[in-house]
């Protein structure tokens, strides 16, 4: 990873979660696996609908410009959470002016589940 994205640690996510002045929105970039369970409160923007494109689109309908920070993350956080990212990130910087800091999960969904299955204030099973 570039030293433009960062990654949060499941327990950092976990603990910005429970506060409560958090202005967080952690997006989930898998495909049709999200249903089957997720972070609650995620929003779900799987990774093929980051075409350049659809950025500002994306930004505007999520509201993403309102947060101060966004966690993106896939299954393992290994290829497609990194690189929408990174994309992301790029494309906050091209747009100037303030905007939210971008981070990436470590181990995605499957380490957040492993640590958090029962906890049903952070983890959303289907």
């Amino acid at each position: 990873m570039t030293g433009a994205v960062e990654y949060i640690e499941p327990q950092q996510l976990a603990a910005a979660i429970r506060h409560p002045s958090s202005n967080l929105v952690v997006v989930d970039v898998r495909d049709e696996d999200f249903p089957g369970g997720h972070i609650r409160g995620a929003v779900n923007i799987p990774a093929a609908l980051w075409a350049d494109q659809h950025i500002d689109g994306l930004i505007e309908e999520h509201r993403l410009l309102d947060r101060d920070m966004v966690v993106v993350h896939c299954m393992f956080s290994q290829q497609r959470g990194p690189r929408t990212a990174l994309r992301l990130h790029k494309h906050l910087q091209d747009r100037g002016g303030i905007h939210p800091t971008v981070y990436v999960l470590r181990g995605g969904w499957t380490n957040f589940h492993r640590l958090y299955r029962g906890e049903k204030d952070l983890v959303e099973l289907d």
